[in-house]
C-alpha cells in the first residue's frame, strides 16, 4: 500500500498517556494507534474503526490509481 503524509499507524507506547478519545490510561508498551496529522493517541477501542476505515479508503485509491498506470 502507498504510504500517506498523515497516514495513521499503530505503535507502542513509550511513555504513559491517555486516551484522546475516551481518556483512559495507556501504560507504558501498550500498542495504540496514532494520527500523525492531529499528533494524538486512542486506544484499541477507541482507535480501531477509525484505523480500519482509513486503510479501507487507502485500498480503494490504490486501486483505482492502478487502473490508470
Amino acid at each position: 500500500m502507498s504510504k500517506y503524509n498523515s497516514a495513521p499507524r499503530e505503535i507502542k507506547v513509550k511513555y504513559p498517556c491517555a486516551c484522546a478519545a475516551c481518556g483512559i490510561k495507556l501504560p507504558k508498551g501498550l500498542n495504540v494507534y496514532y494520527w500523525p496529522g492531529t499528533k494524538k493517541i486512542y486506544c484499541r477501542a477507541c482507535g480501531e474503526p477509525s484505523f480500519r476505515a482509513f486503510l479501507e479508503s487507502a485500498w480503494d485509491e490504490e486501486q483505482y490509481q492502478m487502473q490508470y498506470h
